[in-house]
């Protein structure tokens, strides 16, 4: 059994569908009668046939989603260089890369990199639920481990350096004047002769943020695996330790006077 697959897409469908029924009755949502289509919208007013064809669908999923998966010590935020959220999303993706590479004998990553802009909202100090991690990520983005050549990774890291910083682990560098210096990765210094396994979003390996240098990279494995789905395994499998979710500040971006 996969423990990395994702809520069924019809869950998904109705908690959106949910959502926008309860937070605005002008969203005409569209049914299917067998034989034509027939749209509902704020004209027909309140429908208890409606609402009671819902409401089954909508204690499941407020029991999935408000389900705890772990405890957070302290507030996870965004922000650059580095931030605790950017550091904690970057360790715990790296960690569940580690782990699905290993299962499925693929090159195994030694850095993670994760575009700060997608992650939409932080998890707050407390208990941590499903639905927190819907939030942090909404989006369908999938991980994807890469084989990267010295060139393709200093391009990486003048990319991630222009930008200010991203979240990442398993690599450190410095930022001056918008450039990366004193790069390290794995804990041993830059060597632009060696290549090097990283794991990424899907949006970012096919250019998006005008990450260009990872679109034409050839030795590219697709895992399937939503970043959320990793993130929710990743902390369940703290929970199970009895750990609680929590981050450092560890310069592993910096800026450099």
């Amino acid at each position: 059994m996969n423990k990395y697959l994702p809520y069924q897409k019809l869950l998904l469908f109705l908690f959106a569908s949910l959502l926008l029924v309860s937070c605005n009755t002008n969203v005409p949502p569209i049914t299917k009668d067998g034989k034509h289509y027939i749209r509902i919208d704020s004209t027909i007013g309140f429908s208890q046939e409606l609402e009671k064809a819902i409401e089954p669908y909508r204690k499941q999923i407020k029991a999935k989603m408000g389900r705890v998966i772990g405890y957070s010590d302290i507030d996870l935020l965004k922000g650059r260089p580095e931030s605790y959220l950017t550091n904690f999303v970057g360790d715990i993706i790296l960690h569940e890369g580690i782990l699905i590479a290993k299962d499925r004998k693929l090159p195994v990553p030694v850095m993670s990199v994760i575009n700060t802009k997608g992650l939409r909202f932080p998890i707050k100090k407390g208990p941590v639920t499903v639905e927190s991690i819907y939030r942090l990520m909404p989006f369908e983005n999938k991980l994807v481990i890469m084989v990267l050549n010295g060139e393709e990774m200093q391009k990486l890291f003048d990319h991630m350096a222009d930008f200010g910083g991203e979240s990442l682990a398993g690599a450190t560098f410095g930022i001056k004047d918008d450039k990366p210096v004193n790069i390290r990765i794995a804990d041993r210094p830059f060597k632009p002769s060696k290549k090097y396994t990283i794991i990424v979003p899907d949006y970012i390996s096919h250019g998006g943020e005008r990450y260009y240098m990872l679109k034409d990279v050839k030795e590219r494995y697709d895992t399937g695996v939503l970043i959320r789905e990793a993130i929710i395994h990743g902390i369940e499998e703290l929970t199970k330790e009895n750990k609680h979710i929590t981050s450092t500040l560890d310069k592993r971006v910096y800026h450099v006077n």
